[in-house]
């Protein structure tokens, strides 16, 4: 989120299971990024920012008590 939106990045990540991590160097990720058809550019940006509302949400949330 962060390349994309030029925002502090959320960088947490919690595996229930075993996972492989990819690393893209941020030059990689611009020169794809910036060669991708606009409305591919336009998607990403959408869900980039309705992921950090998302997160934003659900990190100011109270837990709720189920009895």
């Amino acid at each position: 989120m962060e390349l994309i939106e030029n925002k502090l990045r959320n960088s947490r990540a919690f595996c229930l299971t075993d996972c492989l991590i990819v690393h893209i160097e941020r030059v990689d990720f611009e020169a794809k990024y910036k060669g991708a058809d606009r409305l591919i550019r336009a998607l990403v940006r959408s869900l980039s920012s309705r992921l950090r509302d998302a997160n934003r949400k659900l990190s100011t949330q109270q837990p709720v008590s189920i009895a």
